[in-house]
Parts: structure tokens; sequence; C-alpha cells
């Protein structure tokens, strides 16, 4: 059944659609679980979502020739959300 599933999607090309709606239904049950336990990790959890959204949307954007400094440009605001994130949740230690 998974292997039918997972052939559809390919066959059809929604494998950068498939992961998006994924990455953001998990995103919006850690808003969700942030909502009702106030707990901080839950928002850690979104940030890195969001970040990771952002380096896969550019690594589909790079295959294309025109979309290919947009890509980059994705690739690059996700690694930076994340190390900014870590430097911020380490406190300064890293440096």
């Amino acid at each position: 059944m998974l292997k039918r599933f997972r052939k559809f999607i390919s066959d059809k090309g929604l494998v950068k659609e498939v992961l998006n709606m994924i990455m953001g239904i998990l995103i919006v049950v850690a808003l969700l679980v942030f909502s009702l336990t106030k707990n901080l990790i839950s928002i850690c959890a979104v940030i890195l979502l969001g970040a990771l959204i952002n380096i896969f949307n550019g690594l589909f954007m790079i295959r294309s020739k025109e979309k290919k400094t947009m890509g980059m440009s994705m690739i690059m605001l996700g690694i930076a959300i994340i190390l900014i994130f870590v430097i911020y949740a380490s406190q300064g230690y890293i440096f």
C-alpha cells in the first residue's frame, strides 16, 4: 500500500508538495501543543521545521535553471535560521 502511494506521488511529481504538507501539519501540531502546554520545545520544533521547509524548497528550486539563484537563497536562509537558533539556544556558549 505504501509502495503504491510512494510510486503515485513520484509519478505525478508531487514529492515537494507532500513534504511541505507533512511539515506544515507538524508545525500546526507543534503550535497547538504550545498553545495548550506553553512548552518551549514545541516552539523549537516550529523554528526548525520552518528552516527545513526553506531548505527543501530551495533544493527543489535548484533543479530548474531560471530558479537556481532563488533556490540557493532559500537554502542559505534555512541554514542561517538554524545557525541563529542554535547560537541563541546555546546562549552564546558556542563562541
